[in-house]
């Protein structure tokens, strides 16, 4: 008799979801979004689209997300716990209607890669993870000159 092992991952992966108030310049958390559930098989990515949010005052454009892990499928964000959670700058022509892809992947061991990528202007980056946890959260900046296409992100 062959036993066929397949490793899976141990608990369900996904992303806090934000509202911007521009005139206050917050945000609310809106809810925890399961992108990759437990027990799916590994390694798997999945790539969901984010559409930036602007501040016309400050001519800002930008994304916020949160990475988090859960023992249990829930969506309230109270419930999970977060991984990391930043501000990517963009630049600020950037078309609102034009979605940021967030790739989410698990390796065979489990542990998370998160890359955001700007299918407008081709650029992507990793997110580091490992260093970047909810008390150090960081702003990360993609700007675009106008003399080449893009700087490379920029922590702050």
């Amino acid at each position: 008799m062959m036993i066929n092992v397949i490793n899976t991952t141990n608990f369900y992966n996904g992303i806090i979801l934000f509202d911007y108030d521009e005139e206050k310049d917050s945000f609310a958390i809106k809810k925890n979004e399961i992108i990759i559930p437990k027990n799916t098989k590994i390694p798997v990515s999945k790539t969901i689209k984010i559409y930036p949010f602007k501040n016309i005052a400050q001519n800002k454009v930008f994304l916020k997300i949160g990475i988090t892990q859960s023992a249990s499928n829930v969506t309230d964000p109270e419930f999970v716990s977060v991984i990391w959670y930043g501000r990517i700058h963009l630049d600020p022509k950037q078309p609102l209607d034009q979605p940021i892809e967030l790739i989410y992947s698990l390796d065979s061991n489990g542990m998370i890669d998160a890359k955001i990528n700007n299918p407008l202007i081709k650029k992507e980056i990793t997110i580091d993870l490992t260093k970047r946890k909810l008390e150090d959260a960081i702003d990360l900046e993609l700007l675009e000159t106008s003399e080449t296409n893009i700087k490379d992100f920029i922590i702050d």
